[in-house]
């Protein structure tokens, strides 16, 4: 159960991670190659000066590896991922601009739910995490003192503390830490830090689970010792100022890691 928890909480930060490239894609290093991680020509993503966007693709090496699509009123309402093996799709429902419910599914199977309770405003105050079959096993609540945000699960039978994580915010919203536990295992605390915003419109315009994962700008550093990341981002703007490229290097080598393109449509 707690595996399971975790994975949908991880999710979001699929997006935004980097990873090193393996051995065989450095050896099909192409820039004039589409297909290729180091492709070095034009990159959609359209824009033009005062158009407010919307991320529709996440490529990353050369390969479309997240999609995103949305409602009329620019709602997120479907995370995909691709994968050679299996199918990996995230379904949003809302109320009003409140996200209220979240399905995780498994080769268009359902595999789990978290639903969310709101007293005022956009952020949940309270949350439930149900199985396939719809029953509840942990509760979720959430606490915001200033820049920080907590999350606590409860075991929903017992009441017994489950987990607990913190995220961190900076003045103008982005999300400069989030330190993740695991209780009762023996896998250590997981901190992921965001540095060095720059002042462009972020790509992360999905919001998705904005009130803990938010974004308002672009992070030009990443650090996650866990991960074994530890590297400095350079983008690629469009007329519109949004990110349509971004290069990783390693911060000790200086070497290219990884590089992601991003596809966005306009808002209505």
């Amino acid at each position: 159960m707690k595996t399971i928890l975790k994975n949908t909480i991880w999710l979001f930060f699929i997006a935004v991670a980097v990873s090193s490239c393996s051995d065989n894609e450095e050896d099909n290093c192409d820039p004039n190659d589409k297909e290729s991680f180091c492709y070095e020509g034009p990159v959609d993503g359209g824009g033009t000066v005062g158009d407010k966007l919307l991320l529709i693709e996440l490529k990353t090496s050369g390969k479309p590896t997240i999609r995103y699509e949305y409602d009329n009123q620019n709602h997120a309402i479907l995370m995909g991922f691709s994968d050679d093996d299996r199918k990996t799709e995230v379904k949003y429902h809302y109320s009003g601009d409140n996200m209220v419910e979240v399905e995780y599914l498994l080769d268009g199977e359902l595999v789990s739910t978290e639903e969310y309770n709101y007293s005022s405003g956009d952020k949940p105050t309270s949350g439930v995490y149900k199985d396939r079959e719809g029953e509840p096993l942990i509760r979720i609540e959430y606490s915001y003192s200033g820049n920080e945000v907590k999350e606590t699960f409860y075991d929903i039978n017992e009441g017994k503390l489950i987990d607990y994580n913190t995220y961190r915010f900076d003045d103008k919203g982005n999300s400069v830490e989030q330190i993740i536990n695991v209780m009762g295992t023996i896998a250590p605390t997981s901190t992921t830090t965001n540095s060095d915003f720059d002042d462009k419109p972020s790509a992360a315009t999905h919001r998705l689970f904005h009130w803990k994962l938010g974004f308002t700008n672009n992070a030009q550093a990443i650090k996650s010792p866990l991960a074994g990341i530890d590297h400095i981002l350079k983008y690629t703007y469009n007329e519109a100022g949004y990110p349509t490229k971004m290069e990783a290097y390693d911060r000790g080598t200086e070497e290219l890691v990884e590089t992601s393109e991003f596809v966005y449509k306009k808002a209505n």
